[in-house]
């Protein structure tokens, strides 16, 4: 029973992340998603290493690997996808696009 918790948690962990992840990429400058996952992949190291007899920080460090992995992959493929130029976060140097279109001067 308690395995099917873990399996749970995990699963909703992971679905809560990337869907956070995801609006961060959208959001924030290039390479930024790709910071995060790096920070949560080295944080589930660094769990593992002060908690080896603790079966329940065994769940957060699985959790924090697994979503450290898949946003790994998400924030490589956010480095190389082309954002418009008129969005936040698109590139840099660009001029935002008009609100409006310019008039015409006599």
């Amino acid at each position: 029973m308690l395995a099917n918790v873990y399996v749970a948690v995990t699963i909703v962990a992971g679905i809560v992340a990337l869907v956070l992840l995801w609006f961060v990429s959208k959001k924030a400058p290039r390479g930024t998603t790709l910071v995060i996952a790096c920070l949560l992949y080295g944080a589930s190291w660094f769990w593992f290493i002060n908690s080896r007899d603790s079966a329940d920080f065994g769940l957060a460090t699985g959790i924090l690997r697994s979503i450290g992995v898949i946003a790994v992959i998400l924030g490589v493929s956010d480095l190389f996808r082309k954002r418009p130029k008129d969005r936040p976060g698109g590139e840099e140097g660009a001029e935002p696009a008009p609100d409006s279109p310019p008039s015409a001067e006599p």
